[in-house]
């Protein structure tokens, strides 16, 4: 991200400064960057033999189960995400699922997609593992 018009908004030193880091800012609370380091440094998988499942949603949910998959490729078994009905971004993983809802309010299309996760639930062991992204 680049501020364009720097000149023209930075009327005084502290909102400069502001506008020269803000780039960064956004870099380092992006939802992708933090999930990953996040999960990375508190995670630890248990040996009780069960497997891992991830569900999320909202309008970060593709970016936070990408940052996720980041720290845990190869140990997701399924992941099923509700994004917003508009959403554009692609995610083309093997083991996850996109559901659809609306936003901000929620509808029929929200209510179905839940209940479709929910389903996929159903058959969770107690020895298994669910994240899930908010």
């Amino acid at each position: 991200m680049i501020v364009e018009n720097l000149g023209e908004i930075a009327f005084n030193k502290r909102r400069k400064l502001l506008l020269e880091r803000l780039p960064n800012i956004f870099e380092k609370l992006s939802p992708d960057r933090v999930c990953s380091e996040l999960l990375s440094k508190t995670y630890s998988p248990e040996s009780n033999g069960g497997s891992l499942f991830v569900i999320g949603f909202g309008k970060a949910s593709i970016p936070m189960y990408r940052g996720v998959r980041n720290v845990l490729e190869g140990e997701i078994s399924k992941g099923w995400i509700i994004v917003p009905d508009d959403e554009t971004e692609k995610c083309d993983y093997p083991e996850l699922k996109i559901f659809h809802g609306t936003h901000p309010i929620t509808g029929k299309l929200t209510e179905d997609s839940s209940r479709k996760v929910l389903e996929e639930l159903g058959s969770l062991k107690k020895s298994d593992t669910v994240i899930v992204l908010i």
